[in-house]
Parts: structure tokens; C-alpha cells; sequence
């Protein structure tokens, strides 16, 4: 794999390390809140330090927190 993809990870790889929809993966990329610079056909390419950024200043949703994403993990 090329070092510059190990940064990245698909939209259907954010939205399970977030345990959201895709869809809102790609929404929160519209909105700038999660770092999509990289369109590969008909799929966004995440950075993988917005994600985690993200879900450390998200707000509370009110349902018990979960876990921080495991990027390490997803790298592999």
C-alpha cells in the first residue's frame, strides 16, 4: 500500500470505527467536520486523524460512551 493511503480509510471503514451510517459519514465530510480530501471513483477517502479528532469534540449524544476508534487496529 502506497504511505500515502496508510492515512486514509473508506467511508464504510469510518462509519463502523464511529458506529454511524455511512451516509452521516459522508455528510459530516460535506459539513467539513471530518477531513474527505481524497475521491477515489464514486468513494470518499477519510483521514484517519480526523476521526479520531472528531469524535474526541463531538458533543455528548446522551447514550453511553463508547469507546474511542481504534485507528491502530484499522491500519493493519
Amino acid at each position: 500500500m502506497s504511505e500515502i493511503l496508510k492515512d486514509y480509510c473508506t467511508t464504510t471503514e469510518a462509519a463502523a470505527l464511529l458506529g454511524i451510517r455511512v451516509d452521516s459519514v459522508i455528510h459530516l465530510i460535506a459539513e467539513g467536520r471530518l477531513e474527505g480530501s481524497m475521491k477515489v471513483g464514486n468513494s470518499w477517502l477519510v483521514y484517519k486523524p480526523s476521526i479520531e479528532e472528531y469524535f474526541h469534540k463531538k458533543k455528548p449524544s446522551g447514550q453511553k460512551s463508547s469507546r474511542p476508534p481504534k485507528l491502530a487496529a484499522a491500519a493493519k
